[in-house]
């Protein structure tokens, strides 16, 4: 019976830390990657400012054929929106993204609402020195849970995840600009 305590209470310490070392941990998922691309800004902002282009390269839809996708009264600005939904079972739920603000051809921001949970996504369009080519640069955000505070350490997976899905994105995105 002794045995089963220390056992019990192992098991309770061991949750307890985990809270604990939750607590200390950022609360926000953040994610950025950059990509320079061979082309003016102004080649390049149509396909982050209007949905229908922004699906050939998405990290959230593209690569997706069986997705269903509904598109808003706006394709393209702020209040463009689009409603996705895949038939694999780990990607059931409904997700949407919506531009709130947009400023040609500098940046787009998006909310967005991925598989139930919301997020938000910026990307800018930074030319560079020579102005020959521009820097795409994406940064995401998403808050990651509260009490007990464990989904806080078992972020890292996201980040590496979602890493590579926004790098094999911007290489469709530079693939797709600098082949038109």
């Amino acid at each position: 019976m002794g045995l089963f305590f220390k056992i019990i209470g192992a098991i309770f310490l061991l949750f307890l830390a985990l809270v604990v070392g939750g607590y200390f941990a950022s609360p926000t998922l953040t994610v950025e990657r950059e990509i320079y691309i061979d082309a003016p800004a102004e080649d390049i902002f149509p396909y982050l400012n209007d949905l229908e282009l922004f699906a050939q390269w998405s990290p959230w839809t593209a690569g997706r054929p069986d997705a269903s996708y509904v598109y808003g009264e706006a394709i393209d600005g702020v209040g463009a929106s689009v409603m996705w939904r895949s038939s694999d079972a780990d990607d059931a739920a409904i997700s949407s993204q919506e531009i709130i603000s947009s400023q040609a051809p500098e940046f787009v921001q998006s909310a967005l609402l991925l598989n139930a949970e919301p997020a938000s996504v910026t990307y800018a369009l930074l030319p560079d020195e020579s102005g020959r080519r521009v820097g795409v640069f994406i940064q995401f955000e998403k808050d990651v849970g509260g009490f007990p505070y464990m989904q806080r350490l078992l972020k890292g997976g996201d980040e590496t995840a979602l890493g590579r899905d926004f790098d094999a994105a911007l290489l469709r995105l530079k693939t797709i600009v600098e082949a038109g």
